[in-house]
């Protein structure tokens, strides 16, 4: 896992655990996940310089918008606006595995 996957799952789960969330934002990026995998193109076209930045979180906020929590649809957009949303994967690694220490789950 990457420095930079532990740095931003870590701190997505910690604002998740300040507001309660963790659970219900944890589920949700799993889904995510599995979607990204079944959809490796969607997220090459994500992360495509040629289309306008502004244009392609529009498309993350019209796909998940209206059914995900607003912190992890910014959460995507930060990472898409960085250029770091092929570390999305391990992101989920770290969220899951910091709440699953929080939660005493081996």
């Amino acid at each position: 896992m990457t420095r930079i996957a532990r740095l931003y799952g870590a701190s997505l789960y910690d604002l998740a655990a300040a507001e309660k969330l963790e659970e219900r934002i944890g589920e949700q990026m799993g889904q995510i996940r599995t979607l990204f995998l079944e959809n490796p193109l969607y997220v090459k076209l994500l992360s495509q310089p040629s289309i306008p930045l502004p244009q392609r979180k529009e498309m993350i906020e019209d796909a998940f918008g209206g059914q995900a929590e607003r912190y992890l649809i910014n959460f995507l957009k930060l990472l898409c606006d960085r250029g770091l949303l092929r570390e999305y994967p391990e992101c989920c690694e770290e969220f899951t595995r910091r709440f699953d220490g929080d939660h005493n789950i081996a």
